[in-house]
């Protein structure tokens, strides 16, 4: 098991660390297609989950692409777009657009986040106060927009899931030695990924590591890695969500429904309350001495005993409850005449005996 290092950077004013619950991300990703109406139904949807964050993708498509990008191969957005380009200009929103959308995440208890693809991203979300900012596993190596995050003192998520070990380490030494505020993601860049290739050994090996919060960001549609990363104490959790089953967007296969959601934050809350309140076995509580009292047995009698009569060992019989005699103390009784009649339905007590 990892050690615990007490670790914290703070997301808007949460603090997220080792001593926290495990804070959970709720990724919208183009779920909603550039509208944005749809986004404030999601949002409506989502905050009545438990999540602590939604996150978005800023795109801004004259900055980040060409005519060049090529569709994923398992997408049916070469049905509806001519090029990638196309469509990441289809998802866009305006400064202004962008606000009213923070604006209503906050409206809703929630932490606004967004995965940035530009230089001119990171500016525009500052614009609007955002504090903490994603790298998705695909800009992980681009420095442009890192080193424009670091220059506006804003904390970063980072997603590895393209990433391999040596680009992960110089990438940590690279923002340690920048003083950058920080967590990493495990991720496998699949979508969906099979559970197999999720990874989940990689939160403990990170928390040796890396001298920072460690997350899971997840695609693989089901709540499972979810779970398992919460048990190892896994500081963030991200899942890509979908408001309703006939989504039908690139990251819908890789992504849970909103019941699903609620499942993995009640089931947080719930490790959360386990771990943070230990049980020491040396000391039992008034609750459960009672509990013994209860479940316990006493010294009882085989067969009725008249008044006079001697108590055999022969017709002892322990029996419920522990409000009398106990098995230590048989051989004090044996050989002793009660003072009155002893019914079989009732347990010895100390002023039956002679």
């Amino acid at each position: 098991m990892a050690e615990m290092k007490n670790i914290n950077i703070k997301i808007d004013k949460q603090k997220v660390g080792n001593n926290y619950k495990p804070f959970i991300i709720a990724e919208l990703g183009q779920s909603h297609g550039g509208k944005i109406k749809k986004i404030f139904r999601s949002i409506d949807l989502i905050s009545k989950t438990g999540v602590d964050a939604i996150k978005f993708q800023t795109h801004i498509a004259d900055q980040e692409s060409t005519l060049d990008e090529p569709f994923r191969s398992n997408t049916n957005l070469k049905l509806n777009y001519k090029t990638r380009y196309d469509y990441w200009k289809s998802v866009e929103f305006s400064l202004v657009e962008w606000r009213k959308i923070k604006k209503y995440v906050e409206k809703k208890k929630l932490i606004f986040l967004t995965s940035v693809f530009s230089v001119k991203a990171v500016q525009m979300m500052k614009k609007i106060g955002v504090k903490t900012l994603k790298i998705g596993s695909g800009e992980f190596n681009s420095l442009d927009i890192i080193e424009e995050i670091i220059k506006s003192k804003l904390t970063i998520i980072l997603s590895t899931g393209m990433s391999n070990q040596k680009e992960i380490d110089e990438m940590y030494r690279y923002l340690k030695r920048k003083k950058a505020s920080f967590a990493f993601f495990q991720c496998t860049s699949n979508y969906p990924v099979k559970l197999k290739k999720v990874g989940i050994n990689l939160i403990d090996e990170f928390k040796e590591r890396y001298h920072c919060p460690i997350g899971l960001s997840d695609h693989s549609g089901t709540i499972y890695p979810s779970i398992f990363a919460m048990s190892l104490n896994s500081n963030l959790i991200e899942v890509h969500v979908k408001v309703s089953k006939n989504d039908n967007d690139p990251d819908s296969s890789s992504s849970i429904q909103i019941k699903d959601l609620k499942t993995i934050c009640d089931i947080n809350k719930a490790i959360y309350i386990m771990r943070n309140n230990p049980v020491n076995k040396s000391n039992i509580g008034t609750d459960l001495k009672k509990m013994r009292k209860i479940f316990g047995k006493s010294v009882a009698l085989r067969h009725d005993l008249d008044k006079g009569n001697k108590i055999l060992k022969e017709n002892i019989l322990m029996k419920k409850p522990a409000y009398g005699f106990s098995y230590k103390e048989i051989n004090k009784l044996v050989g002793k005449r009660v003072k009155r009649f002893v019914s079989r339905k009732k347990i010895l007590r100390e002023g039956d005996i002679l």
